[in-house]
């Protein structure tokens, strides 16, 4: 991290931060997953100190990260999410969603709200510019 912060030309070119999270599918020892926690903390504060959106990864940690990006209101993006669906919904509450499929969830979207599909790809193409600060 100590690299990231330090001054760069690059700097205005990086919008997010990512793929960070907790993997405890690997990762089985209590000491470990602290470390882990540890550290992913560090990003969600990094994140919130430059203003920048995070690409989680999470894998059987999915109740220990929702639980991080809601106490620091942090938005991220739900790269590997294999939770319930219970907590995927508190996750989609909480203004996160991760496709499982974005060719099917385009088709769908198109389907039900009756648009082309260009429509909801250029619509989808807008949130993620904003997501990602890009506009």
């Amino acid at each position: 991290m100590r690299i990231f912060l330090q001054p760069s030309d690059n700097r205005d070119k990086i919008i997010g931060i990512g793929e960070v999270g907790l993997d405890y599918y690997w990762v089985k020892e209590s000491e470990k997953r602290k470390h882990e926690m540890k550290n992913f903390k560090r990003f969600i504060e990094l994140s919130n100190e430059l203003d920048l959106p995070l690409v989680v990864h999470s894998r059987d940690a999915e109740e220990d990260v929702i639980k991080m990006l809601r106490d620091f209101d942090t938005g991220a993006i739900l790269h590997c999410f294999g939770g319930s669906v219970k907590l995927a919904e508190e996750a989609v509450m909480s203004g996160r969603n991760e496709p499982i499929n974005l060719k099917l969830s385009v088709q769908k979207i198109a389907d039900i709200k009756g648009v082309d599909i260009a429509v909801v790809e250029d619509t989808t193409t807008e949130n993620a510019k904003r997501f990602f600060n890009l506009v």
